[in-house]
This record gives C-alpha cells, structure tokens and sequence, in this order.
C-alpha cells in the first residue's frame, strides 16, 4: 500500500515538474514579440530627413523666377536693365526758350547762350551767314519798371541818323495768345547804352510784352543786312509765344 502512494506521488511531482517545464518553456517562447517595438521608431526618423530637404530646395529656385516674368496679360515687366535702356522722351531743350513764364519757340538758327551779364534773364544768338563773330545778331531778354512808352522812347534814343538824332523808328502795336506786345524797329548808328563805340548800319528790333507780372523786354540787335535776313525768325518766335494755362 504504500508502495503505491509514493509511486504515485512521484507521478503526481513528474507531472508537476513537466507543467512547470511547459509553463516556463511557454513564457520564454511568448517574450521575443516585443522585441520589433524599437523598430517603428527606428524608420520613422530615417524617412524624414530624406524627403523634406530634397523637396523644399527643389521647387523654391523653380518657382521663384516666374513670378516678375509676367502680368496677368502676359506682357513681360520692365526690368532695372530694360528701364535703362529705354528710349527718353524727347525734350525741348534748345528748342523753346521760357522767360517769365512765357515760352518762345526758337527758329533752328537761334541758339541759347548764358546771359552775357546779371540784367538778362536770358539771351538768344543768332550767328550770321558769312560766320563772322563781329557780326552775330543777339536778342536779349529782361524786365524793368516804367511805361511801356518810356521804354520804346529809350530804345529810339539808342539808334542815331547821320545827324546823331534819333532815327526813324517803326513802332506798331500786336497782339499773340491774348497777350499785347508793342513792336518795333529802327536802323542806323547803334550807340545802344554808351557802353561801346556807335556801330553803323546797325539795327534794333524789339519788342514790349505786356505780362501781369510786368513788362518784358525782347531786344534784337545786330548788322541792318543780317538782321533783315532774320526778321522771319524774330516774327516767328514772338507769334508762336504761349502763357502756361
């Protein structure tokens, strides 16, 4: 009898003994799943950094360049370059001369000088045919105060006969624009200030421009022969005057 209990004591302590074998057994086998956890983040930093720095350089450069290339019409823009090279819109300089706010057109033989001293807004030459310095025709412009008449008075006193009297002067009154000018001409010994020796066969034409900010003075003088020949001229740039608007 107890032969057998302890045979089957010893069963029993086999059969426990394989459990505990299977069990253990069991458990090392159900471990090794949670070794591939550390692999997830292991891929997730390796894709990262190789698609984000070769997408964002590529399209920026590409893109960049397209934008001043057009309008929404097509039509390129101007660049700094082409700007640059661009045509300038032709000036007048030379061309028309302003003098109190009044613009005179300049004949193409008429040429802009600098004033020869501080009593002429301006001064226009007029060079002659036979290309003699001495005998280049000047229109000088200025202002002063008196009357109109005072002022033509003084211009006659300036051209003398051969009997050193005033000589003959041409005096009419014109009108250009709605502006009113006196002109006037007159030939013989030019004497002009007493600046100078008296210049024989020598004219004086000039004109009184009536303006609201006061009298402007248009005086030409010059060789009587020269300065019959530009007579067109003078005409010309005292019809073609125009007042800003």
């Amino acid at each position: 009898m107890k032969t057998r209990i302890v045979a089957s004591l010893r069963v029993v302590s086999i059969t426990c003994l394989g459990a505990l074998v299977a069990i253990n057994a069991g458990c090392s086998d159900a471990s090794p799943p949670a070794d591939p956890a550390p692999a997830a983040p292991a891929q997730a930093p390796a894709q990262a950094p190789a698609q984000a720095p070769a997408q964002a350089p590529a399209q920026a450069p590409a893109q960049a360049p397209a934008a001043p290339m057009a309008t929404g019409g097509g039509e390129p823009l101007p660049t700094a370059a082409s700007i640059e090279k661009a045509p300038k819109p032709p000036s007048d300089q030379g061309t028309v001369l302003t003098v109190m706010g009044v613009r005179f057109p300049l004949p193409p033989e008429f040429r802009q000088v600098p004033p020869a001293n501080q009593m002429r807004l301006a001064e226009v030459q007029v060079a002659d045919a036979s290309g003699d310095p001495a005998k280049v025709s000047t229109i000088a412009f200025s202002t002063a105060g008196g009357t109109v008449e005072a002022n033509l008075d003084r211009w006659t006193r300036q051209v003398l006969d051969e009997a050193g009297q005033p000589a003959k002067s041409s005096i009419s009154e014109r009108e250009t624009s709605g502006v009113k000018w006196s002109h006037i001409e007159s030939t013989g010994h030019f004497v002009g200030m007493g600046e100078g020796p008296a210049k024989p066969a020598w004219m004086l034409r000039g004109a009184v421009v009536k303006l609201p900010k006061g009298l402007l003075f248009v005086k030409m003088t010059g060789p009587a022969e020269a300065m019959k020949a530009h007579g067109a001229g003078f005409d010309a740039m005292m019809s073609g005057m125009t007042l800003p608007q």
